[in-house]
């Protein structure tokens, strides 16, 4: 299993067709005792499988993530930029209004 071998679809059809390789690398990883130095470059063997798909998956979900990350900020800064004159409306209104209350205290 030196490539990462995925079935063509949309990028969680994708991801889900790693798992099966994944499940399979674990069990090998798993039963792997190293007593040699066969044994031992087997282990680092696996160690690279193992880390270049993790390294894989952790690119996929990035790329996966990104467009709608990118569409929440769009949303939150066009939502923040609506609303932000009448914040500092309101707050200057509560700051008039907690000066005439704390001046009819007097």
């Amino acid at each position: 299993m030196n490539q990462i071998q995925t079935a063509p679809g949309n990028g969680l059809e994708v991801l889900a067709s790693v798992k099966k390789q994944i499940d399979m690398l674990a069990d090998q990883c798993r039963n792997v005792v190293i007593s040699d130095e066969q044994s031992l470059e087997r282990a680092k063997s696996l160690a690279k499988q193992a880390k270049l798909i993790e390294n894989y998956i952790e690119d996929k979900r990035k790329e996966l993530t990104k467009p709608i990350l990118d569409r929440k900020k769009a949303i939150d800064d066009l939502a923040k930029s609506l609303t932000k004159d009448l914040t500092e409306a309101v707050k200057h209104l509560r700051e008039q209004i907690l000066f005439y209350e704390q001046e009819q205290e007097r």
